[in-house]
């Protein structure tokens, strides 16, 4: 059983690896052409009104994450709720939270749109735009349920694969938006409208097929199983909206007091970040259901084990991109960007820092959420989203410089983690110090390490493809010997047993 559970990360993990490196590369392709297409103005005109309805997708967010716990960790549970009403709770849960946002995003458009200063030419385009966006939303929400359980199923190979067929759809949209004889905004909002219902309703479809007797749509009460569910997801939902808040927030500060060039800047930064966060996230949503049932079934020291070694991995594999991209920044950026915005150097390299850090704390989290216990943990965390956002708002009208923005967010990450630690102190006993020495503190040791290789390596090479190259191999083979420099036996087993395994995937 051991066995197949190996094996099948193994193989969800070469498919999560495969779509990352398909759909960033066909995003890349997309955004260029796009562009060619649309043009300035109408570009920027999708990006904002896109922002527009994505910022209300934190509801989303949210109640995917509480989905998916409940699926886990109740199933694991000695009499826990069966998936079926689970999934039946869930479907009138996001039936309601549907309704609501599509209220919000109405009264929005009739309200709100005409002030974003569109220009009057193209206010009825963009209304079009507005309702296919939302729509595209609406959808999202209502196929939560199924998605969140094949992903508690561990179902990823086959998402995986729906996810590169989508991104191949949009590809093929590109095609159609160039010979269009229509107002190409409303086509490619319409066709990219097509492909939101055609991926959703293949979700349904899947769900079906794979697991009919829970995921047959229908919608379930029970007084006690509904409250337990809205109030878990209500407190995560808070946590995901004050982190909205927090950057979406640096970016109106940036804008506000250092103007388009600095945002320029800052957004590439962000950009080459969320890239990074994309590539770890690979690896964690593998561990997350199995770490959840751990939790919920008792099993102390699997649990523990757990979190060890997937923290332990997630840092080297953030350390393998983050190394290796800080110290050739500007050669990076002058090859893709040719002439990058000033500055930009600095934010990618301070992005890293934040990803590395964020490291520690992730599976720790998903321990908190897999109690149930939530809300200290979601309260605090989300006071000091909003806290430390008036300290950059503060230090900028102080006239500090716009890396503060940054060097604060560092911080936040720093007292993530020592609420993430607190908390999980109170919610399940967590062994701190163990974990701060066995863990923490070895991986802070192997980063100094690395790095001072990586110093010694620069010293003595110049600027170029042959240094990138070089030190490309050299944080791949420090990487390695983390399996012996960083890891224990028992962890050095778990690693070399899944990559044997992804050996045999991917030679058969």
């Amino acid at each position: 059983m051991i066995k197949d559970r190996n094996s099948r990360i193994a193989f969800n993990t070469i498919a999560l690896y495969i779509r990352t490196f398909i759909v960033m590369v066909i995003s890349f392709i997309t955004a260029r052409v796009m562009l060619q297409q649309l043009g300035v103005d109408d570009y920027g005109l999708n990006n904002l009104i896109s922002g527009v309805v994505t910022m209300f997708n934190f509801l989303n967010m949210s109640m995917g994450t509480a989905v998916q716990r409940f699926y886990n960790v109740e199933e694991a549970k000695e009499g826990g709720e069966s998936a079926k009403k689970i999934f039946g709770s869930a479907m009138l849960i996001h039936i309601a939270i549907s309704a609501v946002t599509l209220i919000l995003l109405e009264v929005f458009a009739i309200f709100f749109l005409h002030r974003l200063n569109i220009p009057e030419e193209r206010m009825n385009v963009a209304q079009w735009v507005f309702q296919f966006t939302s729509v595209n939303l609406i959808l999202g929400i209502i196929t939560v349920p199924p998605f969140a359980y094949l992903r508690a199923k561990e179902e990823f190979s086959k998402l995986a694969v729906l996810d590169i067929a989508e991104a191949f759809c949009r590809l093929g949209i590109l095609y159609l938006l160039y010979v269009s004889p229509v107002d190409k905004l409303w086509t490619l909002a319409f066709l990219t409208f097509v492909v939101t219902v055609l991926y959703n309703l293949v979700v349904w479809l899947m769900a079906n097929n794979l697991y009919r007797e829970v995921t047959k749509p229908y919608v379930y009460y029970e007084k006690q199983l509904f409250l337990k569910m809205l109030s878990f997801s209500l407190l995560l939902l808070f946590s995901i909206a004050s982190s909205m808040v927090y950057w979406q927030g640096l970016v109106m500060m940036i804008n506000i007091f250092f103007g388009v060039a600095i945002n320029a800047a800052y957004g590439i930064g962000n950009q080459i970040k969320t890239a990074v966060d994309r590539f770890l996230a690979n690896f964690k949503q593998s561990i997350v259901p199995q770490l959840m049932e751990s939790q919920a079934a008792g099993n102390d020291e699997r649990l523990y084990k757990l979190i060890y070694a997937a923290t332990k991995i997630t840092f080297v594999l953030s350390l393998l991109i983050a190394v290796p991209v800080i110290f050739e920044t500007d050669f990076i950026l002058k090859v893709w960007l040719k002439t990058p915005p000033e500055f930009t150097t600095r934010f990618v390299q301070l992005g890293f820092a934040i990803s590395v850090l964020n490291s520690f704390s992730f599976f720790v989290i998903q321990a908190i959420q897999a109690t149930g216990r939530v809300a200290g943990h979601s309260i605090m965390t989300s006071f000091s989203y909003i806290l430390l956002l008036g300290v950059v708002y503060l230090m900028l009208r102080s006239g500090y410089n716009f890396y503060t923005t940054m060097y604060v967010s560092i911080v936040l990450a720093g007292v993530d983690i020592l609420i993430t630690l607190f908390y999980a102190k109170r919610t399940f006993s967590f062994r701190v110090m163990e974990f701060v020495v066995k863990v923490m503190l070895q991986s802070v040791l192997f980063c100094a390490i690395m790095v001072g290789c990586f110093v010694l390596l620069n010293r003595f090479m110049d600027e170029g493809w042959l240094r990138l190259c070089v030190n490309l191999v050299l944080s791949g083979l420090l990487s390695l010997s983390s399996l012996y420099l960083l890891m224990n036996k028992d962890e050095r087993g778990v690693v070399l047993g899944y990559m044997s395994k992804i050996k045999a995937k991917i030679i058969h």
